[in-house]
């Protein structure tokens, strides 16, 4: 019979702790294993088999404490179910107690991973921002360097100018002085 499709029969049950008593001969569970014991303690738990539901459910929860948590809220969910059904209130307060820290917990972290992301990419933004000024000053800072060489070769080429004219002159003047000087001396 298909224990895929539950109809949570006393032979759907057995299948199950037949499979769940040949897998767990290994010290480590692994997550097929886990799901096979889930779902043996919800058949057991709709069988009306409330305490051999527990032991499997509190045997998975101590078997290893490295389970993620999200798969422990799936375990507290049936434990709790298990000790209502049950008639033991307390224990199944309890356990509802864990879930909501187990809850808690969970969000906490998400809320953790979030605002860490968000740090992350504040700091992302930031640092881009950054290197877009920087770029930017890089930029200012050449077009600063272009426009003072081009200030210097303006004004080299300017004070080259103005000598070449004051030499011309100052030719020009000694020149108009000879030859003021050679009439002077014609005209005598």
């Amino acid at each position: 019979s298909s224990f895929l499709n539950f109809e949570n029969t006393d032979e759907q049950v057995q299948e199950l702790k037949k499979i769940v008593n040949l897998s767990s001969q290994d010290s480590v569970i692994t997550i097929n294993q886990r799901y096979l014991i889930n779902s043996l303690a919800d058949g057991l738990i709709k069988t009306g088999k409330y305490d051999e539901a527990i032991f499997h459910i509190e045997t998975l929860l101590k078997s290893d404490k490295q389970l993620p948590s999200i798969g422990n809220l799936l375990n507290y969910t049936l434990l709790k179910k298990a000790y209502y059904l049950n008639h033991d209130y307390k224990n199944a307060y309890e356990v509802s107690e864990k879930q909501n820290i187990l809850i808690d917990s969970l969000r906490t972290k998400q809320i953790l991973t979030k605002v860490a992301d968000l740090k992350v990419k504040h700091e992302t933004e930031k640092k881009t921002t950054e290197v877009e000024l920087l770029r930017a000053e890089n930029k200012n800072k050449e077009q600063q360097k272009k426009l003072y060489l081009i200030l210097a070769l303006s004004g080299l080429i300017i004070a080259s100018l103005l000598g070449y004219f004051a030499y011309k002159n100052q030719n020009q003047k000694l020149k108009l002085t000879n030859q003021k000087e050679e009439l002077e001396i014609t005209v005598e």
